[in-house]
């Protein structure tokens, strides 16, 4: 996710809540939820209609991950909108030209936590 002049400052500096994702780092000249999740998603499906891309390893900021996610969970999107550790691993599936989330692993513990 690209935050423009806003990229390395402080956390806090930020609004609190969810809703700023979309519009905030506009005006840093950054990008917005939505362009986030069409770059995501059309740069995720090149990479996958590649021949010999059975097995991948895409590696983004956390931000930028949710963005996907919430492009391609058939559940309530609010439940992708919480923490997720540093380094989470995002385990999907590819077929048929979609995406399916499979399972979010804490690389700490080792542990799901979908």
């Amino acid at each position: 996710m690209g935050f423009g002049s806003f990229e390395g400052e402080q956390q806090f500096l930020q609004p609190a809540g969810q809703d700023y994702y979309d519009s905030f780092y506009l005006q840093f000249g950054g990008e917005s939820m939505t362009l986030v999740q069409e770059r995501m998603f059309k740069i995720l499906h090149q990479i996958m209609a590649r021949e010999d891309h059975q097995n991948v390893l895409a590696i983004s900021h956390n931000g930028a991950c949710v963005s996907f996610l919430q492009t391609i969970w058939q559940g309530d999107p609010n439940d992708l909108i919480r923490a997720f550790p540093n380094c989470s691993i995002f385990v999907l599936t590819y077929e048929n030209q979609q995406f399916q989330l499979e399972d979010i692993i804490d690389p700490a513990t080792k542990q799901s936590i979908l």
